[in-house]
């Protein structure tokens, strides 16, 4: 009886069964479904929010308040599905990982056929949901957050959903936006 191993120690399995190389991703190998059920599966904070709050969600709602660009919006965290949520404040002293992150990021838009750089907007987005996330999901300590300042949270409270409504949301959206049945 022989056990079948990864031919190569940079490879990963996703939750479709394929095999991904997340240090030199190809768009052929970016598959929705793995992404839709990772990100529905890890919680944004790395954990600290009040409640279980996905990137998922965190992504659905950005990409319903991203009016120009709603698939980018959608799709803006699809990185994390091949290589997890990583902290701003540690990214940010990783230089490795951002370069990572920028691959897997190109290699997405490619596989949904996306214009590279992602738009402003979707950032501008993501800033406001994320002082919103604040707003609704962290514990208020009196910390400033800086780069907050200024920036206007959405009115609509956040209310998470958990991982299965997620996963199907993110799915739902991604078919109203390009007409493809998963």
């Amino acid at each position: 009886m022989s056990v079948t191993s990864f031919a190569n120690p940079g490879c990963m399995q996703t939750y479709s069964g394929k095999t991904f190389l997340p240090l030199d991703p190809r768009s052929e190998d970016v598959d929705i479904e793995d992404i839709a059920h990772s990100l529905a599966m890890q919680s944004r904070f790395t954990g600290h929010a009040k409640a279980y709050y996905s990137v998922a969600q965190h992504c659905v709602l950005a990409s319903i308040y991203c009016e120009s660009d709603p698939l980018w919006a959608l799709l803006h965290d699809a990185s994390e599905a091949y290589l997890g949520d990583i902290a701003t404040p540690i990214k940010r002293c990783l230089h490795q990982v951002r370069g990572i992150e920028e691959k897997l990021h190109q290699a997405v838009a490619a596989a949904f056929g996306l214009p590279w750089p992602m738009p402003y907007a979707v950032k501008e987005v993501d800033l406001r949901m994320l002082a919103t996330e604040r707003r609704d999901l962290m514990a208020h300590n009196g910390i400033a957050w800086p780069s907050l300042d200024g920036v206007e949270p959405y009115k609509k409270e956040i209310n998470p959903w958990d991982w299965k409504d997620a996963k199907w949301q993110f799915r739902d959206r991604f078919y109203q936006l390009t007409g493809v049945v998963l």
